[in-house]
C-alpha cells in the first residue's frame, strides 16, 4: 500500500478557507493537516496487517463467519484508493470549482514518484533474490516488478495476484496508476466542468463526470470475464476506478459547500448531516462489510468469481469506503 499524506497537495492556496469565517455552517475541513483520516488510514493498515496474517495462518480461509469476516478485511484496500482519491484530487477540484489553473502535474508526479519507488525498489530487490529462483536473470521479470507493471504481464509465471513475495502489491501497482492518470483525469473533469456559468453548475458537472467514471468502472469489468475469463484483470486500474471515484466525489462536496451559492443550500446541508452522523454511516459501512463476508461478493482471498459476484464485490467495495469515510471527510475541524 502507498501511503498517503492526510495533508491537501495545496493546502496553502489562497482558495482555501477556514471555519472561521462562519462556523455556524460547520463546512469541511479542506486546509491544513487532516488527522481524522490518518484514523482511517490507521483502521485501514490494521485490516492489511489482519487479512495477511489470518490468510498466512489459515483462519481466513477457514468455513464459518469468523473465516469470513476475517477475509473481508481485505476490504481495506477500497479505504485506501479513496483515500487517495480524496486527498490527490483535492487541489484540482478546488481548480475546477474555481474555474482556475490546477496544481503543477510535473511538480505533483515527482512527489508521487520519491513517495512510492523508493523503498519499494529495495523491497522489490530483497524479494527478487529471495524468491525469483530461475527468473533472477531475467532482465524483463526484473523489469516488470520495479515499475510495479508485472499485474499487466498476461503470460505470468506466477500464481496468484504477483511474484512470490510480491502478490499484495499488486494495490500498490493500481495506486501508481491511478496517481499517473490523475491529471488526465482532472483535465477531462475541468474541461467538463468549464461549461457551468457558475459554481454550482461546475460542482454538478464533476460530480456528474465521477458517476460516468464509476459507471465505466463497472463496465470495465465485461472484457475480464467476455470472450474468456481473464483474472488478472482484476488488479487493473479500470475495474478499481469507482473506488477512486467516491474518494474524489468527497474532496469535490467538501471545497463545493463553501462556494455553494445561497446561505445554506443542499451541498451545505448533506455535508453537514454527513459529516455529524459518524454512527449512522459506519453502520451503514459495517452492512456492506458483512455483505462482502457472504458468497454473494465472491470467495475467499484473491477470487474474483464470475461477472455478477464481480459487481457485487465492487458495490460493497465502493459503498464500505465512501461510508467510512465521508463522515471524517465532511467533518467540520476539530476544536482547537
Amino acid at each position: 500500500m502507498a501511503p498517503i499524506s492526510s495533508a491537501p497537495e495545496d493546502p496553502t492556496s489562497g482558495s482555501a478557507r477556514t471555519t472561521t469565517a462562519d462556523p455556524a455552517l460547520l463546512l469541511p475541513q479542506v486546509s491544513g493537516r487532516h488527522h481524522a483520516l490518518d484514523g482511517v488510514r490507521g483502521l485501514a493498515c490494521l485490516m492489511v496487517l489482519v487479512v495477511h496474517v489470518s490468510t498466512e495462518t489459515g483462519d481466513a480461509l477457514a468455513p464459518g463467519p469468523v473465516g469470513a469476516l476475517l477475509s473481508a478485511s481485505a476490504m481495506a484496500v477500497p479505504l485506501f484508493f479513496a483515500l487517495s482519491g480524496v486527498l490527490l484530487y483535492r487541489p484540482w477540484a478546488r481548480a475546477a470549482l474555481d474555474g482556475t489553473r490546477g496544481p503543477n502535474t510535473r511538480a505533483y508526479l515527482w512527489r508521487r514518484v520519491m513517495r512510492v519507488f523508493p523503498a519499494y525498489w529495495v523491497v522489490a530487490a530483497v524479494a527478487l533474490v529471495l524468491y525469483a529462483g530461475d527468473h533472477l536473470t531475467s532482465v524483463r521479470h526484473w523489469a516488470e516488478v520495479l515499475t510495479l507493471t508485472f499485474p499487466f504481464n498476461t503470460s505470468p509465471h506466477w500464481a496468484g495476484p504477483g511474484p512470490e513475495g510480491l502478490g499484495q502489491m499488486w494495490s500498490l501497482s493500481v495506486e501508481v496508476a491511478f496517481y499517473l492518470t490523475l491529471p488526465l483525469f482532472a483535465v477531462f473533469l475541468g474541461l467538463w466542468a468549464r461549461g457551468g456559468a457558475t459554481v454550482d453548475a461546475r460542482g454538478r458537472r464533476i460530480i456528474g463526470g465521477l458517476v460516468v467514471i464509476t459507471v465505466l468502472s463497472y463496465l470495465a469489468l465485461v472484457p475480464q470475464y467476455f470472450p474468456e475469463p481473464r483474472e488478472l484483470m482484476h488488479s487493473w486500474l479500470p475495474r478499481c476506478m469507482g473506488m477512486f471515484a467516491v474518494g474524489m466525489a468527497l474532496a469535490t462536496l467538501s471545497e463545493w459547500a463553501w462556494r455553494e451559492s445561497g446561505p445554506d443550500g443542499p451541498v451545505r446541508r448533506f455535508c453537514r448531516t454527513v459529516g455529524t452522523s459518524p454512527g449512522l454511516c459506519w453502520a451503514v459501512a459495517a452492512t456492506f462489510y458483512v455483505l462482502e463476508a457472504t458468497p454473494a461478493a465472491g470467495g475467499r482471498f484473491f477470487e474474483p468469481g464470475n461477472l455478477w459476484v464481480s459487481v457485487i464485490e465492487s458495490t460493497t467495495s465502493i459503498g464500505f469506503a465512501f461510508f467510512v469515510i465521508a463522515p471524517v471527510a465532511l467533518a467540520p475541524p476539530a476544536p482547537e
